[in-house]
């Protein structure tokens, strides 16, 4: 009757619509009179992408035993990358014994193991991992490890870990997985990150996890830090958005008015008047952005109140309005010389502030000097 089997005026070919729904005498029928096998529909997709997609295990052994294409080509959607994101790990498999790369990216850069990490499909992570997948793609955006802990799965951060992935392994920018589960606030996915060795100072696109837990503002994830040997005192990169260029995470919790964090760093001896590349300390900033309770911190904890920036400004003379209680706060020891008593304090407190010192409560000294230098007395 001349019926044309390359007919493709809809969205499909009629070999794509046999292998759709896993049709095996059909696409037999269709191929012995010359299908093409890897014909392309209206969407760009060859028959052996839609058996894939549709878990069409029988049409799919047919295809590959027939010949079908099985591209690898970066920046294509291959159909291993479909029968993965589908989770049709058997076709899957059927793929991989016909030559499919199992590292192969996507138009977006992406491996099929990445893809799955990003889809928390822990079926396909199981798979990927056990046929020998690269846990750790260097070249690419992100890594595996780096998908999961940025959303909070600490069940695939440990699948992953235990089959050799990089705990310090960066992403594009540049990001740690230990960064990015500080970010998150993901406390199970930092303890598990630093008890697998994560480095705890590794600058992460400018900024370490103490400058991380310091933007969100999360006190329990800075003490595990700070436990866990975090510099209190590391400078970051330029900011974007800021003009904390060389900030410490005391500048960063002080510009985002995060008192608790303002506070435990400050107990863990962190440097109260260490300054920018502008020149300014924490106070400044405190100032500029009319944060009273962590200047009064600020102050509480020796900040001197006569620090001038690279403008010769002081802190007071940042404040949006010469008026209010921060300008009380800031005026009146600004007309004041400095206690002996505090200058020993401050002294003391910067003489300790070493990598190996993680709180003051960690020394072997009388509670009442303890107190003394915790501004507690």
């Amino acid at each position: 009757m001349g019926a044309d089997v390359h007919n493709c005026r809809g969205l499909n070919t009629p070999l794509h619509e046999a292998c759709k729904k896993d049709k095996v005498k059909c696409a037999e029928l269709l191929l012995k009179y010359g299908a093409n096998i890897n014909a392309r529909n209206s969407v760009e997709e060859t028959p052996l992408y839609e058996t894939c997609r549709e878990g069409s295990f029988k049409c799919t052994e047919l295809l590959l035993k027939m010949g079908a294409d099985v591209p690898n080509r970066r920046g294509l959607n291959t159909s291993f990358h479909e029968a993965c994101k589908q989770n049709n790990v058997k076709c899957a498999e059927l793929l991989l014994k016909y030559g499919a790369n199992i590292n192969c990216v996507d138009s977006g850069d992406r491996t099929p193991l990445q893809n799955a990490c990003r889809d928390e499909n822990i079926t396909c992570i199981n798979f990927l991992l056990k046929m020998g997948a690269d846990v750790n793609t260097p070249e690419s955006l992100t890594t595996p490890l780096y998908e999961v802990c940025q959303r909070q799965k600490l069940e695939l951060a440990e699948i992953l870990i235990k089959h050799g992935a990089n705990v310090n392994g960066v992403n594009c920018n540049g990001e740690t997985p230990l960064y990015a589960s500080c970010i998150q606030g993901s406390i199970p996915c930092v303890k598990f990150l630093l008890e697998k060795g994560a480095d705890v100072n590794f600058l992460s696109a400018g900024e370490t996890a103490l400058h991380g837990s310091c933007v969100r503002g999360d006190p329990e994830c800075v003490s595990l830090l700070i436990e866990a040997g975090a510099d209190i005192n590391a400078r970051s990169r330029p900011y974007d958005d800021t003009d904390m260029c060389r900030g410490t995470p005391l500048h960063v919790a002080s510009f985002l008015n995060h008192l608790l964090c303002v506070r435990l760093l400050l107990q863990a001896v962190a440097l109260v008047d260490a300054t920018t590349e502008e020149h300014e300390t924490a106070l400044h900033i405190a100032a500029k952005q009319n944060h009273f309770e962590v200047a009064r911190v600020l102050i509480e904890f020796g900040a001197n109140v006569r620090a001038r920036n690279n403008q010769n400004k002081l802190p007071i003379d940042l404040l949006p309005q010469q008026k209010g209680e921060l300008f009380d706060l800031l005026v009146q020891p600004a007309d004041e010389p400095p206690l002996l008593i505090n200058l020993c304090r401050q002294k003391i407190r910067a003489s300790l502030c070493c990598p190996r010192i993680k709180t003051l409560h960690n020394l072997n000294i009388p509670r009442r000097i303890l107190k003394y230098l915790l501004y507690s007395e």
